[in-house]
C-alpha cells in the first residue's frame, strides 16, 4: 500500500522501537552486549499494531553482573522519556550465552521466549547465537504456561469478567483478544512442543477442533487488525469462550500432574471449577 508523506507507519514505528532498544543497550552495556534480537510477532510474523507487544532479546557476555537489572530498567525509562512509539509495549528479555545454553542461571528469559528465540529470533545487531540456545523441554513450556495463566487470569476479578460477555465485548479490544487467544496458543504449545504466533495457533486449532471455540478464535484473530462490531461480538463470546478455556484446562491439568506438579494441577482444577461456576451463573 502506498502511504502519503507524513502518514504514520506502525510497522516502521515498531522497527524503530526495536532499534531504540538496541541503541540504548549499546550505550549502557558497551562491549558486553553480544547481540540484540527481535522475537515475538515481529520475528515470527503476525504483528498487529493495535494489540501486539514489541519483544526484544538482549544477549550479554558472561558472567551476568549485579548491575544488569538496573540497566534494563534504565532502557525502559529512556524509551518512555523519549516518546518512542510503542514504548509502553516494549518487553525486554535478557540473559547471556551461558544462561541461554543452560550452563548458568540469571536474567529474564522464560521458557517460551527462549524457544521463540531459538526458533524464530531475528538478529538486529551483534553476533548470531541462536544455535547456542538450549532446546526447551515440553514439560518446562507447559509448566510455565500454566503458571502464567494462573497468575494473569485466575484472579477473582478476571474470572468475573471472563463470564461477563457484555463487559468483554464493550471493553478494551487488546485485552479481549489476548484473553481469547492466550489459551489457543498454550494449546498449540502443549500439542506440538513448539511456540508460534497467533495465526499458526488458530490454524492448528481449526485443523484439530471445530465449533464455537474455533469460530471465536478466528474472530479474535481478525479483531487484532480490524475492530469488532460490538453487537456481533457478544454471541461469539457466549458460545465459545468457556468451551475454549475448558479445553485448555482439560489439557493442562493432567499434563502438569504427570510432571509431578500436583500443586499446579490442583490450582488449575480450582480455577476450572471457579470459571465453570461463574459461567453457569452469568
Amino acid at each position: 500500500m502506498i502511504r502519503s508523506v507524513g502518514q504514520f507507519d506502525p510497522y516502521a514505528a515498531a522497527e524503530s522501537a526495536l532499534q531504540a532498544v538496541a541503541v540504548c543497550a549499546q550505550h549502557l552495556f558497551g562491549p558486553r552486549l553480544v547481540s540484540v534480537y527481535a522475537i515475538g510477532s515481529l520475528a515470527h510474523g503476525g504483528f498487529s499494531p493495535d494489540v501486539s507487544d514489541v519483544d526484544v532479546a538482549l544477549i550479554l557476555s558472561d558472567p551476568l553482573e549485579v548491575g544488569d537489572p538496573s540497566n534494563i530498567d534504565e532502557i525502559y525509562a529512556r524509551l518512555h522519556e523519549s516518546g518512542t512509539a510503542f514504548a509502553r509495549r516494549v518487553s525486554v528479555f535478557w540473559g547471556s550465552v551461558a544462561t541461554l545454553s543452560g550452563h548458568a542461571a540469571g536474567g529474564r528469559f522464560p521458557a517460551a521466549d527462549r524457544a521463540d528465540l531459538r526458533q524464530s529470533g531475528r538478529l538486529l545487531c551483534g553476533r548470531p547465537i541462536r544455535d547456542r540456545v538450549c532446546p526447551v523441554d515440553l514439560d518446562e513450556l507447559v509448566t510455565e504456561g500454566a503458571e502464567l495463566a494462573l497468575d494473569k487470569l485466575a484472579t477473582p476479578q478476571v474470572i468475573a469478567l471472563l463470564s461477563d460477555s457484555a463487559a468483554l465485548a464493550e471493553g478494551d479490544v487488546r485485552r479481549l483478544t489476548k484473553w481469547i487467544l492466550f489459551p489457543v496458543r498454550l494449546l498449540f504449545t502443549a500439542r506440538t512442543a513448539q511456540v508460534a504466533g497467533t495465526e499458526t495457533a488458530v490454524d492448528h486449532l481449526g485443523s484439530t477442533s471445530s465449533g464455537a471455540p474455533v469460530r471465536l478464535a478466528r474472530a479474535a484473530l481478525s479483531w487484532r487488525h480490524t475492530s469488532p462490531r460490538r453487537r456481533n461480538t457478544r454471541p461469539l463470546i457466549d458460545a465459545g469462550l468457556w468451551p475454549l478455556y475448558q479445553s485448555f484446562l482439560e489439557e493442562y491439568e493432567p499434563r502438569v500432574s504427570s510432571y509431578g506438579r500436583r500443586d499446579l494441577a490442583s490450582a488449575l482444577h480450582t480455577w476450572r471449577n471457579e470459571l465453570e461456576h461463574a459461567h453457569c451463573h452469568a
